[in-house]
């Protein structure tokens, strides 16, 4: 009773925490973090992954004071992040830490209307909005450098550096003072005011430091040379309006003005050099990163747009949260993540280079992946296909190693040992008979390298000899599969009179030791092996799929489907067999009664791979993976989107970490592990449950800090 009792509490927090996502997701993630501590209930598992898929890109939320971000900067190796605030406080954060590594309260008390950092991390310039001065401090202890006296009575709108940190140029508003241009060092205006024909409300230097433009509620943008201000170049805005944000993309100057107008400064009347349509209501905030391939837009209600630019057409990704005006955004140096912050919302931390909240891009291949292993320790991939390679990558990242020697597509491997590595290649030979080649590589010492006999070239005549890499000869459609441990390997034998069957081969003699008459009417298309190498499985075009002992050849499971299969896959104990057949997705089991429904990927389903233990089937498709509990038969969260269709999976030792190949090349390496889930969920949270939110959610249960020991 007392378990049925917590299951019970751990689905009703589980959909609290989904009633929060949209309005509180550092709350939300959280909560389902208590849900799954409470019982693991699945609802508990699939509000976790639901949660931190919401917002895939979402890193950190970094929580300030309750006033606006008016000001981001990054440190120049993009390991520090600073924030100043609408009261002058400004905090840092180291990116490894959830609590601000320096607070700096405010020098006086006044509005602050703009913050700029300079690219060390070094200073900060603060632009009152309501005195006359600009306040230079230092990052390190808060001391103020220098005053430099505004000279009018309008707030400071905007501020920048230079990227050399020399000089700071600040937007006067509605004052006709223009922008003025400060040199640091000697502490005055460098220019003079450099004047427009209405208030500016927006700056911005070139990426060398020998331009700034400023623009803000005239039908003018206007660009100066550094070196000899006195000249403006005037650039028109599309309407009238004015621009809402200025960035330099390369040589292009980037207007927010009628979506986002690319235009060069040398030709300043010619029609742009490119536009992308805006945010539906309009921008207030706009940052390029310093490689020209990410534009963000920050709009109102919490919304930051993300575009890239290194597409035609790009379609913008939708960051951001609850919230009111994004009035800040900051690039890091290197482009790998983006910040932003505004009123009534945290400072929100944005990585731009993951595939997805889960995954790790490990490398990319030349073609469509036909096959990824983990190693026995679970900390290396191994993938080939297509490609005609071999590629072997850290499971963390990092560079990886690539074997070659296969002459047309490999089609199955498996890891015998931590130092050994069998590969299969298939061609049809032009009697239509299928050869497998099996090649054994070392992976110790210095460099991997093969140590069986190469792959014999084909001795080909005739036309077939004029064309010896023809994909008629090395692209064969039937499926290869290595049993676990390398001793065996089946593949189809060759058809005769319509007769289907699937052979057991030695891999040391490469003679055959079984023929199983699999009863198929059609060509087989996958092949698959139990984790001991003891039992084999089929599915063919015609829907039908069975599984074998390997040793004698007794049938143990068959089954027939409406359709198709495409995928097929047998538990760790050889005791369940699951099919992707004609859209739908069978489990099959010798001691239990198995199910049919429909697959998440209905016909485009590819791809399935067993956990170690059989409770989870992991389902690979046309648009991303879906994980399964196989005794409810029900999937777990929702699907997780991959680039392109998946081809291959294979699940890690330990049951922690899916790999994935898909038809574009790309080997990403996912986490499964609940447990890495509720630590990314308290890293993205930033923060415990206060005594209210326990209260409210959790009223009975004894408080705790969430996240502090590290949930697993």
């Amino acid at each position: 009773a007392e378990r049925s009792g917590l299951a019970a509490l751990s689905r009703s927090v589980a959909a609290q925490a989904m009633a929060e996502k949209d309005s509180a997701l550092d709350r939300a993630l959280l909560l389902a973090v208590e849900a799954h501590a409470i019982a693991p209930t699945l609802e508990a598992e699939a509000a976790l992954q639901r949660l931190l898929l919401a917002r895939p890109q979402l890193e950190r939320i970094l929580h300030g004071p309750d006033k606006p971000a008016v000001g981001l900067g990054f440190s120049a190796d993009g390991r520090r992040l600073a924030a100043g605030f609408g009261d002058g406080e400004i905090r840092i954060w180291s990116l490894d830490a959830p609590l601000p590594v320096t607070t700096l309260p405010p020098a006086e008390r006044a509005p602050v209307a703009s913050i700029a950092f300079d690219t060390g991390l070094a200073r900060a310039a603060i632009g009152s909005g309501q005195r006359d001065t600009i306040t230079l401090r230092s990052l390190s202890d808060g001391e103020v450098l220098l005053r430099l006296p505004a000279g009018n009575n309008y707030e400071i709108q905007a501020l920048r550096f230079s990227p050399d940190g020399r000089r700071l140029a600040s937007a006067n508003g509605m004052a006709g003072s223009g922008i003025s241009l400060w040199d640091i060092a000697e502490g005055r205006d460098a220019s003079g005011f450099l004047k427009g024909d209405a208030g500016f409300s927006s700056v911005a230097f070139s990426p060398d430091g020998q331009r700034v433009a400023a623009g803000g509620w005239a039908e003018s943008v206007y660009l100066w040379e550094v070196a000899a201000p006195a000249a403006a170049l005037r650039i028109p805005t599309p309407e009238r309006g004015g621009v809402s944000g200025l960035a330099f993309a390369g040589e292009l100057l980037v207007l927010a003005a009628d979506g986002f107008r690319f235009v060069s400064p040398e030709r300043p009347e010619a029609p742009p050099a490119r536009h992308l349509p805006g945010l539906p209501k309009g921008t207030r905030s706009l940052a390029v990163d310093a490689a020209a391939h990410w534009l963000a837009a920050g709009g109102s209600g919490g919304v930051v747009g993300l575009w890239d630019l290194h597409q035609d057409a790009p379609q913008p990704a939708m960051l951001g949260g609850p919230g009111s005006y994004v009035d800040a955004l900051a690039f890091s140096a290197d482009g790998r993540w983006l910040a932003s912050g505004g009123y009534g919302q945290p400072v929100r931390l944005h990585a731009l280079d993951t595939v997805s909240r889960f995954g790790r891009a490990l490398g990319r291949q030349a073609g469509p992946v036909a096959s990824v292993t983990f190693s026995p320790d679970g900390r290396r991939v191994a993938a080939a296909g297509r490609g005609r390679v071999i590629d072997i990558w850290p499971r963390e990242g990092g560079p990886g190693v690539r074997l070659e020697g296969h002459l047309s597509d490999l089609r199955s491997l498996v890891f015998v040992d931590a130092g050994t590595l069998l590969s299969a290649d298939a061609r049809v030979l032009p009697t239509a008979e299928g050869r497998v080649d099996v090649l054994r590589w070392t992976l110790t010492g210095p460099s991997p390298r093969l140590v069986s006999d190469p792959p014999a070239a084909l001795a080909l005549g005739g036309l077939f000899g004029m064309f010896p890499d023809l994909p008629a000869l090395r692209d064969t459609p039937w499926p290869v599969a290595i049993a676990a441990g390398g001793g065996r390997l089946a593949r189809p034998a060759r058809p005769l009179g319509g007769r289907f069957a699937l052979e057991v081969v030695d891999t040391v003699s490469g003679g055959v030791t079984v023929t199983l008459e699999a009863g198929f009417g059609r060509e087989m298309t996958a092949l698959a092996w139990d984790a001991g190498g003891h039992r084999v499985a089929a599915a063919s075009v015609d829907g039908r799929y069975a599984l074998w002992a390997a040793e004698g050849g007794a049938p143990l499971i068959s089954g027939q489907a409406d359709g198709a299969c495409r995928a097929v896959a047998v538990s760790a104990d050889g005791e369940r067999l699951a099919a992707a057949c004609g859209g739908s997705l069978a489990l099959a089991s010798r001691d239990a009664d198995g199910w049919r429904v429909t697959a998440p990927g209905g016909r485009t389903t590819a791809a399935l791979a067993f956990s170690p233990d059989g409770r989870r089937l992991v389902v690979g498709d046309a648009s991303g993976w879906t994980a399964w509990d196989v005794a409810e038969a029900r999937s777990i969260g929702e699907r997780v989107p991959t680039p392109a269709p998946v081809t291959a999976l294979s699940i890690s030792p330990d049951g922690n970490w899916l790999a994935s190949g898909d038809a574009d090349g790309a080997v990403i390496a996912w986490q499964l592990a609940v447990s890495d889930w509720k630590r990314r969920a308290c890293a993205v949270a930033g923060r415990t449950l206060d005594a209210d939110e326990w209260q409210r959610f959790l009223p009975g249960r004894a408080t705790r800090d969430t996240c502090t020991p590290t949930p697993r």
